[in-house]
C-alpha cells in the first residue's frame, strides 16, 4: 500500500522504526539518535516514548480500517492495514512488551474503531440500532484480537489468507451496509 507521509509523520515513523529492541529498554536519547532528531523535535510529537505506539496504531487505522466504506472496500481497507502490519512487524512486536500501555493502545483502538464505524453507517443512511452498536463492538473486539495475533511468531503472513479470514468475522449486516464506499455507492 502507497502511503503519503506528511513530514510530521515522516518523522514520527523514523522515531518508531527506531524502536529496535523492548521499549522499555530504550531511552528518549537513544530514539532521537536512532531516529536523527533532537529531543525538542521528539517532544513537540510525543509526550513519551509510549505514545509513539500508539500514533503507530492510530496511523494504521486512519490509513486503512477506517477508509472502510468511505474510499474503500472491507477487502481494501483490511489489505492495507495487514500490508502495513507485517512490513512493520519487527518493530510492532517490540512495542507489546509493555502490557499497561499495550492495553492503553487496545481500548484506544477499540473505541475509536467503533465510533469510526458508526460514523461511516450514518454516512451510509444506516440507522445504528442499540442491536446494531453490540455488533459494531463484537466484531471490533474480534478484529482487534485477530490483528493481535498476527504479530505473534508463526503467525501466517500470507495477505490473501489473512484477508479472506479477516472478512469472513465481519457481521453480514454490518459488511454489506459499507460494502461499497461512499466514492463508489
Amino acid at each position: 500500500m502507497l502511503l503519503y507521509l506528511t513530514q510530521a509523520d515522516e518523522t514520527k515513523m523514523r522515531v518508531f522504526h527506531a524502536i529496535d529492541r523492548p521499549i522499555e529498554e530504550l531511552t528518549v536519547e537513544i530514539l532521537c539518535r536512532k531516529a536523527g532528531i533532537s529531543k525538542p523535535t521528539f517532544y513537540r510529537h510525543f509526550e513519551s516514548k509510549y505514545d509513539v505506539p500508539i500514533w503507530f496504531a492510530r496511523f494504521m487505522c486512519l490509513e486503512t480500517l477506517d477508509k472502510i466504506g468511505r474510499t474503500l472496500t472491507w477487502e481494501e481497507g483490511l489489505r492495507g492495514y495487514f500490508e502495513i502490519g507485517i512490513a512493520e512487524l519487527e518493530h510492532l512486536r517490540y512495542t507489546r512488551a509493555a502490557p499497561d500501555m499495550y492495553e492503553k493502545i487496545i481500548a484506544a483502538r477499540e473505541k475509536h474503531r467503533c465510533r469510526i464505524i458508526e460514523e461511516t453507517l450514518c454516512m451510509h443512511g444506516v440507522e445504528v440500532t442499540p442491536l446494531l452498536s453490540r455488533a459494531i463492538k463484537g466484531y471490533v473486539k474480534v478484529e482487534l484480537h485477530f490483528s493481535e495475533e498476527r504479530v505473534e511468531p508463526g503467525q501466517s503472513q500470507n495477505i490473501d489468507e489473512i484477508v479472506t479470514l479477516a472478512t469472513s468475522f465481519i457481521p453480514p449486516v454490518l459488511y454489506d451496509a459499507l460494502k461499497e464506499p461512499l466514492a463508489q455507492a
